[in-house]
């Protein structure tokens, strides 16, 4: 629901809960699929400005490419007011799978 005037708009963005989880999650999320071809700076003012609007639901995935990256290094003072949803992780064997968790968590605390 938004209303405003030309030079003003403000939103308010329904949440759902995440599944049978506590966490809040936007209805309408951010999909960070091409974030890697446009300047840093422009990624991380429409980042902050979709978190500004109410919509803390951002969807990334390893494929990708720097995306991740992205994210963690623009929101990097506002996690704590999104929700990320990565995919494409491909777990291998178990020491594999722990090896590329811990590398997902590296690219994100960049």
């Amino acid at each position: 629901v938004c209303h405003g005037t030309a030079t003003v708009l403000f939103c308010s963005i329904e949440t759902t809960p995440l599944g049978s989880t506590e966490l809040q999650v936007s209805r309408l999320g951010f999909g960070a699929a091409r974030i890697d071809a446009d300047p840093e700076e422009e990624v991380a003012t429409l980042l902050h400005r979709t978190l500004d609007l109410g919509i803390n639901l951002i969807d990334t995935a390893d494929c990708y490419a720097l995306s991740e990256e992205r994210i963690g290094r623009a929101l990097e003072s506002r996690r704590q007011e999104m929700v990320l949803a990565t995919s494409d992780l491909q777990l291998r064997a178990s020491t594999e799978g722990a090896d590329e968790l811990g590398m997902l968590g590296e690219r994100l605390n960049e």
